[in-house]
């Protein structure tokens, strides 16, 4: 009995440090604190309520995707990814959140099938991880607490 304990613990123990690594994965440092300021939560709070909902979420990330698709094909190449910011974009985000998701190795974080180019689905599903990551209390909404809470490691 007390092996199948320790069998079944040290399973859970693993799940659980996959878990911790895949978070830690999730984004770039600079990205978390570039993202989790005041100033790009009130960006995102579109309804001015100090909360921003997953559908004020994913509404943001939407036009963000929108912006940087250039040729409008619905996916973007690394030269959209990595190229001149919009003046759109920079007035719906920071110059140092901008920066910090030019980088092609965010790129590949949410590149999921790995082809070289990232789909509107593919940005909002990895954009949806960063939602879900912040959102501790599984309200569907975020806080200040919660959006400026550190994302990298947890």
């Amino acid at each position: 009995m007390n092996r199948q304990l320790n069998i079944g613990a040290a399973l859970l123990l693993g799940v659980l440090a996959t878990n911790v690594a895949n978070a830690a994965e999730l984004v770039t440092g600079g990205y978390a604190s570039e993202f989790q300021k005041m100033d790009m939560m009130k960006m995102l709070d579109a309804d001015g309520n100090h909360m921003v909902s997953q559908a004020e979420f994913n509404q943001y990330h939407t036009a963000v995707f929108d912006a940087l698709d250039k040729n409008h094909d619905g996916s973007l190449d690394k030269s959209e990814w990595t190229g001149t910011k919009s003046e759109k974009l920079a007035m719906m985000a920071t110059g140092g959140y901008l920066r910090e998701l030019g980088y092609v190795g965010m790129m590949d974080a949410a590149d999921a099938n790995h082809d070289h180019l990232v789909t509107k689905e593919e940005f909002l599903q990895f954009q949806g991880k960063v939602f879900v990551k912040l959102d501790t209390t599984a309200d569907k909404q975020l806080d200040a607490q919660e959006f400026v809470a550190k994302l990298v490691g947890r």
